[in-house]
């Protein structure tokens, strides 16, 4: 046993307590004999034998009470690890994600068949290979090229008689308890006289990505720092409040008079009640002053004011933190006062820059999103791209997922607008980021596509 990654103790003066991160237990004022033993977990660690013989051989029965106390208080706050060794060799360490977890080995049943978890992943983490599963209250970190083998074999069901029988085997008794370790853990799963995998009934609807994306972004259920950590404050500058443009070059776009829509817009629950994913109602095609409109009332930058560590601006709909990373692009088919292309929306100034004519990927792109809407005419494909960076440079663990919401945000904001106009739309369910980034000449991975609106023209559509 050992302190798990990152955790600390410290004598402090009312005792001493173990801390990793915003957890801490606080221990009291243990006797000396338990403080050594605890200083000891904190450094190379040892086996809970080896620490409660010193313990009960030092200072007693009382102490080694006290003793199990601290570590059973520990282990409840996820702060005990457990390597498997054989002899001074380390295999294999089982490190908590979750506070509760509680160590134990699983006894594998004769003839038993295993099979790795379809949600088990290996990654780097730092200098240590770790396999990992969502739906784990543990992870293995690998410290053997024997057990990493083994884990490749695993990858087809294999009983333990057949995996110790392989020229990388270790030991069969050793064998059997780190089964039964990865088997209690969840990065095992074993499988059944028919040949089926046995997997927790609560997990059959998932897929992999889904889940580590949904484990590692909510709090209860992420182990590393989380929310707003600035952890690339000192590494790296945060990109703009706004990406710059001039606010005399590209297209100036209408400006509707909000104060006027205040007084004669149809009242919001007729809005909400009658919005639909709609397909076009009519043959003319979407105008300037129609674009203009929507984009000033639905994402337009009202004013910058100054945030805790940068710039920031506000704008008719919600933003994580107010940094609103999302960028508004159209890809016009068919919009008169706008040439066919891909454009770049100008939030402060409200204008559009044109980025590239209507090229074979500004071509693809409506036609993948006519496809995914049912239509082969497209008139404007309106694509939200997030500037990854400026959240990530505030928040750890749970960016993506706050990049996410606010798309989600902005799609219903525009769709709203869009009815109270008189407009069509239709949020589609995904896009082509590669293509994007081509045809708008950006990374990826800098700047990226997030989601995805047609836009038609309707009968009558206002102003």
């Amino acid at each position: 046993m050992s302190f798990s990654q990152g955790t600390t103790l410290e004598e402090v003066p009312d005792g001493a307590r173990a801390v990793r991160g915003s957890t801490g237990v606080a221990l009291g004022c243990p006797a000396p004999a338990v403080l050594a033993a605890l200083q000891r977990l904190a450094l190379a660690g040892a086996s809970e034998e080896e620490l409660a013989t010193e313990v009960l051989s030092t200072e007693g029965e009382f102490a080694l009470a006290a003793f199990y106390v601290c570590l059973e208080r520990l282990m409840a706050a996820g702060l005990i690890r457990h390597t498997l060794c054989l002899g001074d060799i380390s295999l294999v360490t089982v490190e908590p994600l979750t506070s509760g977890y509680r160590f134990a080995a699983r006894l594998l049943e004769p003839g038993g068949r295993f099979l790795l978890s379809r949600f088990s992943a290996s990654r780097r983490d730092g200098e240590r290979l770790v396999v990992e599963s969502p739906a784990a209250p543990a992870r293995a970190v690998i410290h053997d090229r024997r057990v990493s083998a083994l884990l490749m074999d695993l990858s087809a069901p294999s009983s333990l008689r057949e995996l110790a029988a392989l020229p990388t085997a270790l030991p069969e008794p050793v064998l059997g308890s780190l089964l039964g370790l990865l088997l209690e853990t969840g990065l095992l799963c074993e499988v059944d006289a028919a040949g089926a995998v046995v997997e927790p009934p609560t997990l059959t609807h998932w897929e992999p990505h889904d889940l580590l994306f949904h484990a590692r972004s909510r709090r209860c259920l992420n182990h590393g720092p989380y929310g707003p950590t600035y952890r690339f404050g000192c590494l790296m500058p945060l990109p703009p409040a706004v990406t710059p443009r001039s606010p005399e070059e590209g297209l100036a776009l209408y400006r509707p008079d909000i104060e006027a829509l205040k007084r004669a817009d149809i009242p919001f629950t007729r809005v909400l009640e009658e919005r639909r994913s709609r397909q076009p109602y009519a043959e003319a095609p979407l105008q300037a002053l129609h674009l203009g409109e929507l984009l000033y009332r639905a994402a337009r930058v009202r004013r910058r004011f100054a945030g805790e560590m940068t710039e920031l601006t506000n704008r008719p709909y919600p933003g994580g933190g107010a940094l609103y990373e999302l960028e508004l692009y159209l890809a016009v088919a068919r919009c008169d006062g706008i040439e066919p292309g891909l454009h770049h929306y100008d939030p402060e100034h409200h204008r559009l820059h044109r980025m590239c004519a209507h090229s074979p990927e500004v071509a693809q792109l409506l036609a993948e999103a006519g496809f995914s809407a049912g239509t082969d005419d497209v008139q404007v494909l309106v694509i939200l791209a997030a500037r990854f960076q400026r959240v990530m440079w505030k928040y750890e663990a749970m960016a993506y997922a706050l990049i996410l919401k606010d798309a989600g945000v902005l799609l219903q904001t525009l769709c709203l607008v869009a009815e109270a106009m008189g407009l069509a739309a239709c949020p589609i369910g995904g896009g082509d980021a590669e293509l994007f980034a081509r045809a708008a000449g950006t990374s990826p991975w800098i700047e990226g596509s997030v989601g995805e609106l047609i836009l038609w023209s309707r009968p009558n559509a206002s102003p």
